[in-house]
């Protein structure tokens, strides 16, 4: 396959749906299609559908040129939202669906088998005040090697 981020991606969702952790959040792979739950973790997707969620660059890994190295960093969505104004619960919430994803990875590097690693390389939080209530997001960048070809 010239790519590996198919079968990664389906890996990562699949290992986030059956974290202990996440049980009762919302994980989805892209942007969700209807209702969202108050709990998501929402695989490759930014927050805004207009932006690509997956970076991917190749390098040839072998003096053959018989084989690549893919390194990709996928977005992941982690958004906790809440009808009241309390913004300590949601941050701590999201926060704690962020240390669940980085605990699986850790547990988990290869997912699988499907990549050489993946991993949490970087977290951006953020917190607003909606007319539906309180709502913090983190967009979790998880950076992923593979062998492509």
């Amino acid at each position: 396959m010239i790519s590996t981020i198919p079968a990664a991606m389906a890996a990562l969702t699949a290992t986030l749906q059956a974290a202990p952790g996440l049980a009762g959040v919302q994980v989805l792979q892209g942007p969700p299609t209807t209702n969202i739950e108050p709990d998501a973790v929402l695989v490759g997707f930014t927050g805004d559908v207009s932006e690509g969620a997956i970076r991917s660059t190749r390098l040839t890994a072998d003096l053959g040129g018989r084989r690549d190295q893919e390194t990709y960093q996928v977005t992941t969505m982690v958004s906790s939202f809440s009808g009241d104004t309390e913004m300590d619960a949601r941050m701590e919430r999201t926060c704690a669906m962020v240390a669940e994803i980085d605990r699986v990875l850790s547990a988990d590097r290869k997912l699988g088998g499907a990549v050489a690693q993946a991993r949490v390389v970087e977290v951006n939080l953020g917190q607003v005040q909606t007319t539906d209530g309180a709502e913090c997001n983190a967009q979790v960048i998880i950076e992923i090697r593979a062998w492509a070809r």
